[in-house]
């Protein structure tokens, strides 16, 4: 079972871990993401990200004035190999005093590769963003991370030829659900160890075509960019608020 929120810590691995809250505080109050009565769902995928999500959010709640509710939400495909271990995610929910809500469907969908995946990742959005909706929630907590934003945008560049990625928050419904993304700013590595630090689990088995994906495609491209010069990933993300218009074609 994981640590809640502290425990036998070196002095390397608590800067690591005030670090890593200090800019998902920042990320939060920055872009006004949480306020006074909120209710937030988070999207559980299962993955370390998703947990780490959860973690600080449970911990923001717990320690900072801001009064709001949270709630974990996992949508589970029934006919896909990708799943999770669902009894210690309850663990965890239960000692973070978070409920735990699961939705179930079948994915009815043949094709196999890129393609499938691509249906699966849209199929589950629309199940969560509408079921959130539904049960009340205003708000939608999603886990992605720094790489997560600098993959989207090279992928928006290469293939749609925009520059766009992955905002902090995006209203959706007219504005009565908003996404948001605390973790934003947070890259992925950090996220790794943070959650190794308090022993998340990570999928229990993962999907046979998430190598097969473009996003995977691209993961690589901006590891290799990153071997070229570190800091490369940190450089593309804070690109698109560093934009100087005098120099792009209109």
């Amino acid at each position: 079972m994981a640590i809640i929120f502290s425990g036998k810590f070196d002095t390397k691995q608590k800067r690591l871990i005030g670090e890593i809250r200090s800019l998902f505080v920042q990320t939060c109050d920055g872009y006004g993401l949480i306020e006074s009565g909120d209710k937030v769902a988070v999207g559980l995928s299962g993955g370390k990200d998703s947990l780490t999500l959860l973690h600080l959010l449970a911990f923001k709640k717990r320690y900072f004035p801001t009064p709001f509710d949270i709630a974990a939400v996992y949508v589970h495909v029934d006919n896909a190999a990708y799943s999770i271990d669902l009894d210690r995610v309850k663990d965890l929910c239960e000692n973070l005093e978070v409920n735990l809500l699961v939705k179930n469907f079948v994915l009815d969908d043949k094709r196999d590769g890129e393609n499938r995946c691509f249906i699966c990742s849209r199929v589950r959005r629309k199940i969560l963003f509408d079921y959130t909706r539904e049960e009340g929630f205003n708000k939608l907590a999603l886990g992605h991370n720094m790489d997560d934003a600098v993959e989207t945008l090279m992928m928006n560049m290469v293939y749609h030829g925009k520059f766009c990625s992955l905002p902090p928050k995006l209203d959706f419904f007219d504005g009565r659900l908003q996404v948001i993304r605390p973790i934003i700013k947070i890259s992925k590595e950090q996220t790794m160890l943070y959650a190794n630090l308090f022993g998340f689990l990570s999928v229990k088995s993962g999907c046979g075509f998430e190598h097969v994906s473009a996003r995977h495609r691209f993961r690589k491209y901006a590891d290799y960019l990153e071997k070229i010069n570190r800091g490369s990933k940190i450089n593309i993300f804070n690109s698109m608020a560093n934009i100087n218009n005098d120099y792009l074609v209109k």
